[in-house]
């Protein structure tokens, strides 16, 4: 996994590529940042979408570089690489580039990706018209990310919200512990996994999907 700040994040690398994690200390990290550059110079779409991932996601210093990131990402993204995909949907969304971002969340989760197809539940309920309809949607598309590990969670949630009747409300509220469990022990069972790669944490609402609404 990442560390940043003392927290631990996850950050998807194929089986492929790690073993640029074979350094654990402070200066590994350092090593495996600087790998994955050399990778990514060398046109490994993987290593490019690691990196656009880490400039995404705030640094010691609080602040974010989607800018950077969306330079990583464009490329892979454009020959149809999806983790590429993701994470130009998420650096468009913080860059303030509401309608691409959409459009990328789509494209990598109809590739398979299954981050994006959690996501693209994500962006359908906190997006640009949270009508009932669109709500029942978003419930809908949870049913094709249900490999994703924090599927149970992003189920809960929306359960939890009452839009699904009382019965569904009370399931959300009993099962959340256990989702956050079986998340958990899948996130440090292997933290390089795409099943247990999440972005905004527990589908709550970011201020950056105002964007997506046209609210100020």
């Amino acid at each position: 996994m990442w560390r940043r700040g003392g927290g631990a994040m996850p950050l998807h690398v194929p089986k492929e590529g790690r073993y640029i994690f074979s350094s654990p200390d402070e200066n590994g990290l350092v090593q495996v940042k600087t790998e994955l550059e050399r990778l990514s110079s060398l046109g490994s779409m993987w290593a490019s979408s690691a990196l656009g991932w880490l400039c995404i996601c705030k640094g010691r210093d609080g602040t974010r570089d989607p800018h950077r990131a969306i330079k990583f990402c464009r490329d892979p993204a454009a020959k149809g690489d999806p983790y590429a995909s993701y994470v130009l949907a998420w650096a468009l969304v913080l860059a303030n580039q509401s309608t691409e971002a959409v459009d990328m969340m789509k494209r990598a989760a109809l590739a398979g990706f299954l981050p994006a197809k959690l996501d693209l539940v994500t962006f359908v309920w906190n997006g640009r018209d949270p009508t009932n309809r669109n709500r029942r949607v978003a419930y809908d598309l949870l049913k094709h990310a249900e490999r994703h590990k924090a599927a149970l969670v992003w189920r809960c949630r929306l359960n939890r919200s009452g839009q699904f009747g009382w019965i569904r409300r009370l399931l959300g509220y009993l099962l959340t512990p256990i989702a956050f469990m079986r998340y958990a022990a899948a996130f440090w069972k292997n933290p390089f996994s795409c099943r247990v790669l999440v972005f905004q944490p527990w589908m709550t609402r970011p201020p950056v999907f105002d964007s997506l609404t046209g609210r100020n």
